[in-house]
């Protein structure tokens, strides 16, 4: 990953498991995301970046072809332990 922004890579990371998850046909899904800006381009609130754009389109076609989705933010504070993670993992 290298030098790739944190919102990147939870974009990324949010893409794979949807990826994954369009091929068991889910017909509930909730997706909490620690990023409010994530959480805003998911549900089109908020346009992406360049960089990320076919991610967030992609992911935004698949939630659409779930029944049930539920978009919903969890605070860092409650999530200190991945946070530490993700900065290791991004700065490798």
């Amino acid at each position: 990953m290298g030098c790739q922004t944190s919102h990147f890579v939870e974009v990324q990371a949010t893409f794979i498991h949807l990826s994954m998850l369009s091929r068991l046909n889910c017909i509930n899904l909730t997706i909490t995301r620690d990023s409010l800006n994530v959480i805003k381009m998911l549900r089109g609130h908020s346009p992406p970046s360049s960089k990320i754009m076919f991610m967030i389109e992609e992911s935004r076609m698949i939630i659409d072809g779930i029944e049930n989705v539920i978009i919903q933010h969890n605070y860092r504070e409650v999530n200190k332990m991945a946070d530490r993670i993700i900065d290791e993992v991004v700065n490798i």
